[in-house]
């Protein structure tokens, strides 16, 4: 990314966080506490399953993180699939955002600024309701009803998909909404509110969705 890691985090421009102690009782708080703790700088987060059986992030330390209201001060998440993957998202996403921030310092018009922020935002919003809520808690709910139907999770037919995408947009739509709620910016105390929520499985299995929704600005 051409970024140049340093050993001093006074030095940093932007933190970035690595989680993999999921499974170490009592991290996930700790964790959380210490990046809220330095929430003053820009902060990249990549939450990864050390032991490679779970595609999404880990319940406690996300919403550990939520809970402070520091998600707007993040500049790049991701908690998907591989460790590759996820880091792969979430580096470069921050560190173009970082970039995109210092830019905007010197010329660039007001409703660029706008739709970068906004774009942003939506971003990140999208992470969690995909890398996170979708996978960690939807997705194996709707992984037990495909079972209870003995169909194939990985080659549903299109009536099956269709079944499967109401059960997941009935059960991501509150939790979006209670997300957004606790979405707030640590500076300025603002809220987010979300609208027109669409869940799609593009491919009929349930590795990959399509989560669209819009920001009310």
């Amino acid at each position: 990314m051409g970024a140049e890691e340093v050993s001093d985090a006074q030095q940093a421009d932007i933190l970035f966080y690595v989680f993999a102690s999921r499974f170490e009782k009592g991290r996930a708080e700790t964790f959380a506490n210490e990046i809220h703790k330095n929430a003053n700088k820009p902060i990249i987060i990549a939450d990864i399953d050390p032991k490679g059986d779970v595609q999404g992030g880990d319940t406690l330390f996300t919403e550990g993180v939520l809970n402070k209201g520091i998600f707007q001060k993040i500049y790049g998440y991701a908690c998907w699939n591989t460790a590759g993957n996820t880091i792969g998202t979430a580096l470069p996403h921050g560190i173009l955002y970082g970039i995109s921030k210092e830019v905007s310092k010197v010329k660039i018009k007001n409703k660029v600024k706008k739709r970068m922020e906004y774009a942003q935002k939506w971003f990140i919003f999208n992470r969690l309701l995909d890398d996170f809520t979708y996978h960690a808690i939807v997705r194996p709910k709707a992984l037990a009803l495909i079972k209870q139907n003995k169909w194939n999770a990985f080659r549903l037919n299109d009536e099956q998909t269709q079944v499967i995408e109401g059960f997941c947009l009935k059960e991501l739509q509150p939790l979006a909404l209670k997300i957004a709620k606790n979405y707030s910016n640590i500076e300025g105390g603002k809220k987010i509110s979300i609208s027109n929520i669409i869940f799609d499985l593009p491919w009929n299995r349930t590795f990959e969705a399509e989560i669209d929704f819009t920001i009310k600005k």
